[in-house]
């Protein structure tokens, strides 16, 4: 996996430092030679997204290896290209192969290694993506000043051949199981429009924007983005969920990623021009003048999260957009041929600076604004994002510095023959190649060429700075919102930067939450006292938080990400989300409930609570305290499976506890039972007609038992289990300890209740003694200690789900409301906002 990852990143970086090489050994223009590059990067671009769609449906080994033999073939072809097309066309299908190499590699880890080890392995994921550019730049430049260009694609080839065949021998099939059809409109859609747009970006400054082809290009590309959009917005189960937009977290992250990496791009593509054509060094010293950008940028992004902690997710992202525009602007302005290295290296570090700062924070946003169930989403977006960014980059910045260089050459060429004034008019490379057929005048040609080209640089550099402007404006006004405005108690007075109501010796914080909760933390002790806390963000959460901002009293809910059914493929049974992943709920109600601004919502969990003169006190795992009229416990109970290898994986997906929720997806397939009861297996054959009850070596069933489990056709197996066997998180077979297996594609196994917190406790709430409920409520939901209620699965005494959580939550909040209206201690008015 490592090997094939590391060979794809390569490969983006590899072609930069052999710029002028390839330009004089195809005699190409500096238009065709960015070609080289962004076909490649768009190609996979527009790809990551479809493909790896297509690898978690039907089989992510599959495309896998069919990615890596597309590959190699690819980079081998490249490596041997008699001319420019062929080059191109070479680099599209390495771009193919490696949009099947890059989201499945990831894929493939993830379910592949187990919860303890996942991470591990992902992070060993993370860092060879980023270190095999540095690899890939650094082989390639060895290459092109000890062999040639063409030896460039040996390093990629060499990993390719490697990976695939340990791929062959030890990884894994996997894919995941899901009765909806693939979205092929909005992949053909997504590829078109990516596509066609780059395509016009990267033509419009070398041949005008109103030239037909541009014209057609930017018309179809726009106009299929445009139909992506509406056609993904229908879709019951979209490519691409586009509707994420509207976090604002995940906008301007995206937004931010996208014009970071295009402005890194188009800079790359240019650097390596000017090092090895106007400063006339070699490719490993050109690759070297790098490094103090690069350590910059890697010691920026480690301060990063600091910056975020002190000034928040916006301001952060804000400090690192400003730097980086202020670095582009000292490149733009100090750039020249007599300053040589020290003209650019100022502008390098400020923009490496900046683009650290910017990085983590928006990647950041990108993953905090979607719960952990939808982190792949995350992962792709954020890849896409980078991908499709350093391709329009390339394409824009690039296209600008060929036309900004043939503007200014243009007017010196008069003095050269046709024949030559046209070859130095492709670019700086062909220009220094033709300057020795000029004879005397060839100094002239290439001082000619080298100041035109630092013009044009100029000029595309001043586009990045009205880029990064444009981004600065936009973060302004629509980025990330603080999860909570301040409110500083000072010589007893009370001051805020946001708006906050005073009622008498109490201080309101009236917010209205984003779409999603923030992990952002308060950045001092909050003042005053809540209506209702409520803790816990799932489905009785989200209900309670509803129906108490409904009744304009001022709620804080404090999430978690921890729902019980966050790993399950769908919600079983709920009317409006049958069947629909668990996450969807969850956003709808973030959504709706940004709708209620005595309502905030926030990312955290509740470590210690007290009571005292009447209120709640609570702590935050970031240290900060908030009290409370009443508190409505949610945070739900943990279903503990059996200790059984193979079960944890396929937990919520093929192997499950309730029958209602999940066995309609695995309706008229072998089920089975784990260690249960006879009605619990009479009651699996209303979804299948073949069902196994696992006794796994204890059997305890009397005769009639054992008869009704005949006569209803129920098998009995008495043998014990060693494990369950499947890929992914599908399930094939029960597996027993003599080697023998038995057809398995469901199993309904027992599951113990665990509570997820021991806030009730510290609280002083009772325990019940009968039924699945952990907590003592009454048909209200309230508990033993007055102003303390408990709903979802927490108070749930029979069969707990979501549709009961629901509604649990909104009786819950229901019966908050009705306690405040009639205590007299503390009624208040709820103060408008």
């Amino acid at each position: 996996m490592y090997r094939a990852l590391m060979a794809v990143i390569a490969s983006v970086s590899g072609l930069n430092v052999a710029q002028q090489e390839l330009a004089r050994a195809f005699d190409a223009s500096q238009s065709t030679v960015l070609w080289f590059i962004n076909a490649y990067t768009v190609a996979l671009a527009a790809l990551l997204m479809p493909i790896g769609a297509v690898g978690d449906r039907w089989g992510r080994k599959p495309v896998l290896l069919t990615g890596l033999v597309l590959f190699g073939i690819a980079t081998l072809g490249g490596g041997l290209a008699p001319s420019a097309t062929f080059m191109i066309v070479t680099r599209v299908l390495a771009g193919v192969g490696a949009a099947m190499i890059m989201p499945v590699t990831l894929s493939v880890i993830t379910s592949s290694f187990p919860d303890d080890e996942r991470s591990q392995a992902i992070g060993i994921w993370s860092g060879v993506a980023g270190g095999g550019g540095l690899i890939g730049m650094f082989a390639s430049a060895a290459l092109v000043d000890l062999v040639s260009w063409r030896w460039l694609f040996a390093l990629p080839f060499a990993l390719i051949a490697g990976a695939f065949i340990t791929s062959v021998r030890s990884v894994p099939n996997s894919r995941e199981d899901s009765k909806d059809p693939f979205d092929l409109g909005g992949s053909l859609l997504s590829m078109v429009g990516v596509g066609a747009l780059v395509f016009a970006i990267h033509e419009g400054p070398e041949h005008g924007w109103t030239d037909l082809l541009t014209l057609v290009a930017l018309v179809g590309g726009v106009i299929a983005t445009i139909g992506f959009v509406g056609w993904e917005l229908r879709q019951r189960a979209p490519l691409f969920d586009v509707r994420i937009f509207v976090d604002r977290r995940l906008a301007s992250g995206s937004l931010s990623l996208l014009f970071h990496f295009g402005v890194l791009a188009g800079i790359f593509i240019v650097l390596f021009p000017f090092f090895q054509g106007v400063l006339g060094w070699s490719a490993v010293r050109s690759t070297l003048a790098l490094l103090p950008m690069a350590l910059v940028m890697m010691v920026a992004s480690a301060l990063a999260p600091r910056l975020v902690k002190r000034l928040g997710m916006r301001a952060s992202m804000l400090a690192g957009i400003g730097v980086a525009a202020v670095g582009l602007v000292v490149m733009a302005s100090s750039v020249s041929v007599v300053g040589g290295y020290v003209s650019v290296l100022p502008g390098m570090l400020v923009i490496g600076l900046g683009m650290g700062l910017t990085m983590t924070p928006s990647t950041e946003a990108i993953t905090r604004s979607l719960p952990t169930e939808k982190q792949g989403v995350a992962s792709a977006l954020n890849d896409s994002t980078r991908e499709f960014g350093s391709a329009l980059g390339v394409a824009l910045l690039g296209a600008l510095l060929s036309s900004g260089y043939r503007g200014a050459i243009t007017p010196h060429l008069s003095a050269f023959p046709d024949s030559i004034a046209d070859i130095a008019r492709g670019g700086i490379a062909t220009a220094l190649g033709v300057a020795p057929q000029a004879g005397q005048q060839a100094q002239q040609l290439i001082s000619a060429a080298q100041n035109a080209f630092v013009e044009g640089w100029a000029r595309s550099m001043w586009v990045g700075v009205a880029a990064m402007g444009l981004l600065f404006v936009y973060v302004f006004v629509r980025g990330p919102r603080q999860g909570l405005e301040r409110a500083v108690r000072r010589g007893g007075q009370v001051l805020s930067s946001g708006e906050v109501g005073v009622d008498g010796p109490r201080v309101v914080v009236p917010l209205k939450s984003e779409s999603a909760p923030t992990d952002e933390t308060w950045d001092c002790v909050v003042v005053g006292t809540w209506d209702c806390v409520v803790v816990g963000g799932g489905a009785a959460g989200l209900s309670a938080a509803l129906t108490l901002g409904r009744a304009r009293l001022h709620t804080l809910v404090v999430d978690s990400a921890a729902q019980s059914n966050r790993v399950a493929a769908g919600i079983g049974g709920l009317l409006g989300y049958d069947g629909r992943p668990p996450a969807e709920l969850y956003r709808a109600g973030w959504e709706e409930l940004a709708a209620y601004p005595t309502v905030t919502v926030r990312r955290g969990t509740v470590v210690a609570g007290s009571v005292g003169n009447g209120t709640f006190a609570l702590q935050l795992d970031d240290g900060s305290r908030v009290s409370a009229r009443r508190v409505l416990l949610a945070t739900g109970v943990d279903y503990v499976p059996p200790d059984l290898p193979g079960v944890t994986e396929r937990w919520g997906r093929s192997v499950f506890h309730c029958p209602f929720c999940h066995a309609w997806e695995l309706r008229d397939r072998p089920l089975g039972v784990l260690e249960g009861d006879v009605d619990r297996a009479l009651l699996l054959q209303r979804w299948s007609d073949d069902v196994t009850l696992f006794a796994n070596g204890s059997f305890d069933l009397g005769p009639e038992e054992i008869g009704r489990l005949e006569e209803a056709g129920v098998a009995v197996d008495k043998r014990v289990i060693r494990e369950l066997r499947g890929p992914g998180t599908s399930l094939e077979a029960v597996v027993f300890i003599d080697g023998t297996h038995r057809r398995c594609e469901g199993l309904l196994v027992p599951a113990s209740l665990q509570q997820r917190s021991d806030l009730a406790a510290q609280l002083g709430i009772n325990s019940a003694e009968l039924g699945l409920g952990p907590l003592t409520v009454d048909p209200m939901y309230r508990t033993n200690v007055a102003g303390v209620f408990a709903a979802g699965d927490l108070g749930l005494h029979f069969a707990p789900s979501v549709a009961s959580a629901i509604a649990a939550g909104s009786t819950a909040a229901k019966a908050v409301v009705h306690d405040l209206v009639t205590d007299a201690a503390v009624l208040e008015p709820a103060t408008a906002s």
